[in-house]
C-alpha cells in the first residue's frame, strides 16, 4: 500500500519554532505542524523537521505570458487556472520577463501532458478529458432507450399519430411495407428481435451505442476491466479509457535539521509503491539552504523487491541536478530516465552530490506519479 495519504479537513497544530522545540523532545515520526515563523507545514522524518513546498494557485480569464514572472511573486510550481478556456498552466521559469508556464491540461488531440490532481469527483475536473460529461451523455442515450420501449402490450388500434386506421393495421401480414402506415420513427415497438433505435438491424452482445455524424446509430464495443467511458469531442467517436489519480511521494535526506546534506543512500525515508504500476509525472528539489560550489545531485530509483532486506538492484528513475545557489527546481514530464515504477516496490532517493564550498541542508525531494483507478 502507499506510505501514505493526505486526508481532507486536517488542521495541524500552529506554533513558532521555539514552541515546537520546548514542546517535544523526541517527537513522533510524521508530526505535522503549521511553523508560523517559516510560514510552511513541517513534518518530522524521525530524524529531523522538514519544510512542505507551497504553491499557489491563480484562478484568472487569460493564459498567463512571460510576464507573470518573478517580479509578480511567482515561483516555480505555481499553477494558473484560465477559467475561460478551461486550461491549467504550471510554472517552470521565473525569470523577468521570460518566465515559462506549461500547459498542463490535454490537447486538441487528446494527448495527456500532465495530470495535475487527485481525481475526487468528476465535475472537479480534476479528470481533463471531462469524463463527467461523457457519463452524462451515456446516462442520457439509456434514458432515450428506455422512453422508445413500450411499457405495456398494446393492440394495433391504440397507436396515434400512425398514417392508418386500427382495422388497417390489423389487415397487415408479415410481408407488408408497415412502415407506409405505421410511423415507426414515433416509438421503439417490441417485434420479435430486438433491434436499434433508427435501424431494424440486431445488436451485438455488450456494446454501448452512440450516433456518428450522420446521425446513425453506432456500436462500440465495451472498453477492458476498469476502463471508462470518454467524449473525445462534438464530431469524434467517444473512446473507453483508463482514469487515473495523482500521488506525491515526499524524500528527505538523513542528514539532521540544520545539519549539511551528506552523500549516498538514503534510508530515512523509503517509500512503497502502489499495486499497480505508476507513471512518472514530474519531480524536484527544494532546498532552502542551498549548495554552494558544486550543484546538489539527487537520483530517484526503485528496488527489485518491496523488502529492504533482500533488495538485489535498483532500477533508476531519474537523475538531475539543483543548480548552484538555487532553493527549488521542477524537472519537466516526459524527461525522466524510467517513467514506469513496477508495483510493490521500494523507492528512495540517493544523494550523489553535495556542494564543495556550502554542502546545503533541509533538502527536500518530491516525486509525483499517476495511478489507474481500480474498482
Amino acid at each position: 500500500m502507499p506510505s501514505y495519504k493526505l486526508l481532507p479537513e486536517f488542521v495541524p497544530a500552529i506554533m513558532t519554532t521555539a514552541e515546537r522545540d520546548a514542546k517535544w523532545d523526541s517527537p513522533p515520526n510524521a508530526l505535522t505542524i503549521y511553523n508560523s515563523d517559516v510560514g510552511r507545514y513541517q513534518v518530522f522524518s524521525g530524524i529531523r523537521w522538514t519544510s512542505i513546498p507551497q504553491y499557489v494557485t491563480v484562478a484568472a480569464t487569460t493564459a498567463p505570458g512571460v510576464g507573470d514572472d518573478t517580479d509578480d511573486g511567482y515561483v516555480i510550481g505555481d499553477r494558473w487556472l484560465d477559467v475561460t478556456a478551461d486550461e491549467e498552466y504550471v510554472c517552470l521559469d521565473v525569470t523577468a520577463g521570460a518566465a515559462v508556464w506549461k500547459q498542463t491540461t490535454r490537447d486538441d488531440a487528446g494527448d495527456l501532458t500532465y495530470t495535475p490532481a487527485v481525481a475526487t469527483d468528476w465535475d472537479g475536473d480534476t479528470d481533463p478529458g471531462d469524463m463527467d460529461d461523457a457519463l452524462d451523455q451515456l446516462a442520457e442515450r439509456i434514458d432515450d432507450t428506455e422512453a422508445l420501449e413500450h411499457a405495456q402490450a398494446h393492440t394495433a388500434a391504440s397507436h396515434s399519430d400512425q398514417g392508418a386506421t386500427g382495422a388497417e393495421l390489423e389487415t397487415l401480414t408479415d410481408t407488408s411495407d408497415a412502415d407506409a402506415l405505421h410511423d415507426h420513427g414515433n416509438h421503439g415497438v417490441t417485434h420479435n428481435a430486438v433491434h436499434g433505435i433508427s435501424k431494424h438491424t440486431g445488436h451485438a452482445n455488450w456494446k454501448a451505442l452512440y450516433t456518428d455524424g450522420s446521425g446513425d446509430e453506432q456500436e462500440l464495443a465495451l472498453g477492458a476491466d476498469n476502463t471508462f467511458l470518454r467524449s473525445a469531442g462534438a464530431s469524434n467517436a467517444p473512446v473507453f479509457e483508463t482514469l487515473y489519480s495523482v500521488h506525491t511521494y515526499v524524500f528527505v535526506p538523513d542528514a539532521a535539521f540544520d545539519a549539511d546534506v551528506a552523500t549516498g543512500d538514503q534510508q530515512g525515508i523509503v517509500h512503497h509503491s502502489g499495486d499497480n504500476n505508476e507513471t512518472v509525472i514530474a519531480w524536484g528539489i527544494d532546498e532552502p539552504t542551498v549548495s554552494t560550489g558544486a550543484a546538489l545531485k539527487i537520483q530517484l530509483e526503485f528496488g527489485n523487491t518491496d523488502d529492504l532486506d533482500t533488495v538485489a538492484s535498483w532500477t533508476e528513475i531519474d537523475i538531475d541536478d539543483l543548480p548552484v545557489g538555487t532553493k527549488s527546481v521542477q524537472f519537466a514530464v516526459g524527461v525522466v530516465t524510467n517513467s514506469t515504477i513496477t508495483a510493490n516496490r521500494l523507492i528512495r532517493m540517493n544523494v550523489d552530490q553535495v556542494g564543495s564550498t556550502i554542502a546545503g541542508a533541509n533538502a527536500s525531494v518530491w516525486l509525483r506519479v499517476k495511478r489507474p483507478l481500480v474498482t
